[in-house]
């Protein structure tokens, strides 16, 4: 069984989630709700903008992009590909991971919600 922990102090939604041995080193996909307060979609967009840069620069990182929803601009979505499980691990014990969970933790509506994606 993995645990998926985000930094702690964050207001990011932990997962308890179970894999075979088989998915641990197969490429995986990530998409990440982030929902932001009505009045500081600014500032979130700034902050989870603020470490694309850096993510796509990681080991691993096959594809980072941020969107953001045409009708609830208070809503993004992180979509991610990451050549292994292990990869994914490391990036979100990442500093400006954990420095984007610190600063951005009272500016959302609603914890993060991460979903975990076996391409078939």
């Amino acid at each position: 069984m993995l645990l998926l922990m985000f930094p702690t102090k964050t207001k990011f939604k932990f997962k308890r989630l179970s894999y075979q041995y088989t998915y641990l080193n197969k490429m995986i996909t990530v998409i990440a709700k982030v929902t932001a307060k009505s009045d500081q979609i600014e500032a979130v967009k700034a902050r989870l903008q603020s470490v694309i840069a850096p993510t796509r620069n990681e080991e691993g990182c096959l594809l980072y992009d941020l969107h953001q929803d045409i009708e609830h601009k208070n809503i993004f979505f992180f979509y991610e590909n990451w050549d292994t499980v292990a990869h994914l691990e490391k990036h979100r014990m990442a500093e400006h991971m954990v420095h984007l969970g610190e600063t951005i933790k009272d500016l959302l509506e609603k914890h993060m919600e991460v979903n975990l994606m076996d391409k078939l």
